[in-house]
């Protein structure tokens, strides 16, 4: 995804990359690398809605057009009442299995893109008020890290934002208690909508 960018997890390249997701923050230099896992999708909403479906005539008289729809058989609703007008999309919405395994270094290869992956939600805050006045750290607070989601190296989103992230801790664990294999799921969305020209841009 990036030169010079340090990998945490399993990038083994006897793997085809077809296989592997990585992530990587906007502002990091920590690649996180592991296995598409199970579950993994992605989500495009487009919200429309029904504007002119109370707008016919015999709406007007609600209960008593109702009656006379029973009676008659008529009705003054047209297929203009059921037109969809667009309102927006959505950000895309992706749910990311990795998973982890250790071959020779479970901390590395396993406990370590976990660390990775949870510094990039964590935001910088101090810890009473929003400005520091004692200088050290950061002066002002800092949301999480937007990252950039490249899945199979066909797919490369970038702004993003991991909303949630799942992982297991009753797996096998090694002498140290670190896990020697993890399969976790995160729910990353892009920042906005995707337009024509993002999609255009990005190809297949």
């Amino acid at each position: 995804m990036a030169k010079g960018a340090k990998f945490s997890g399993n990038n083994n390249a006897l793997i085809n990359e077809a296989l592997k997701v990585w992530v990587k923050p906007t502002n990091g230099s920590v690649m996180v690398c592991g296995l598409i896992g199970p579950g993994t999708s992605r989500t495009i909403t487009a919200r429309y809605s029904e504007p002119f479906a109370q707008s016919s005539q015999g709406a007007m008289f609600d209960k008593t057009a109702s009656l006379e729809q029973l009676r008659s058989k008529n009705t003054s609703i047209t297929a203009l009442n059921t037109a969809l007008v667009w309102e927006g999309n959505e950000p895309y919405a992706f749910t990311v299995g990795m998973i982890f395994y250790a071959t020779h270094n479970a901390f590395s290869e396993v406990m370590q893109p976990l660390f990775e992956l949870e510094k990039m939600m964590a935001p910088r805050v101090n810890s009473d008020f929003p400005i520091n006045l004692t200088g050290i750290g950061d002066v002002i607070g800092r949301v999480p890290q937007t990252v950039t989601l490249n899945i199979g190296r066909k797919l490369l989103i970038k702004d993003c934002v991991i909303e949630s992230m799942s992982t297991p801790l009753d797996k096998e664990r090694d002498s140290q208690g670190n896990l020697i294999r993890a399969e976790i799921q995160l729910q990353i969305k892009t920042q906005r909508m995707q337009t024509y020209n993002d999609v255009y841009g990005r190809g297949i």
